[in-house]
């Protein structure tokens, strides 16, 4: 549906919205309307310094499979051709851009949604022409992921009747750490155990 007016009352306040369907008007009882702030293209992206991207108007220049610059059919919700693709890198990778960064899809959630779902097939046929820069199999991939970004308690130790010590294992966060940075820990309040009717959960640890 595309809003046509914001119909006010005697006091100069909302009371509905009047959409155009199909060339009728549909009217919607709304006592608030918000409106969308972020509709406009954000390019500084292109103007940053070690960032080489290039603009059609305000909007980025899109380019084809071999990195040639198309022009993008504008103002349009499903175009014939989706033209996902930002700029191609000497290595053969892509980046890319949907949304209200694109000149078919800007305006709405709806319409940013439906660039993902038409642009994914071609982010996948280029992903498909590099070759992969690891041997390594999907399930030796992800069981390293699961095992060094996912933290576990690995000790528990009672200090004192009131001190508790609590030992992660955090792989990545540790090889990461640095002097001066804190780590924080907290368990899900929908996942904590309950005993007599007391939630035990806790506030961050650092």
């Amino acid at each position: 549906m595309t809003p046509v007016r914001i119909d006010v009352d005697e006091h100069g306040h909302a009371e509905a919205v009047c959409f155009s369907v199909s060339e009728k008007e549909v009217t919607l009882q709304a006592k608030s309307v918000l409106i969308a702030a972020g509709t406009q293209p954000n390019t500084v992206l292109a103007r940053e310094e070690g960032v080489t991207l290039a603009l059609d108007g305000k909007y980025f220049q899109a380019c084809d499979e071999t990195g040639a610059p198309v022009k993008p059919e504008r103002h349009t919700a499903k175009p014939s051709t989706p033209q996902v693709l930002l700029h191609r890198r000497p290595d053969g990778r892509f980046m890319s851009f949907f949304g209200d960064l694109h000149p078919s899809y800007f305006g709405n959630v709806v319409k940013a949604m439906g660039s993902a779902k038409q642009g994914y097939p071609v982010v996948s046929a280029v992903l498909s022409a590099v070759k992969s820069s690891s041997q390594e199999t999907d399930q030796a991939f992800l069981t390293r992921l699961n095992r060094d970004l996912r933290a576990v308690v690995h000790e528990v130790k009672r200090l004192t009747p009131r001190i508790v010590e609590v030992v992660l294992r955090a792989p990545i966060a540790a090889r990461r750490f640095n002097p001066g940075q804190f780590y924080r820990m907290q368990n899900f309040e929908a996942l904590a155990m309950r005993v007599e009717g007391t939630t035990l959960a806790w506030r961050g640890w650092r």
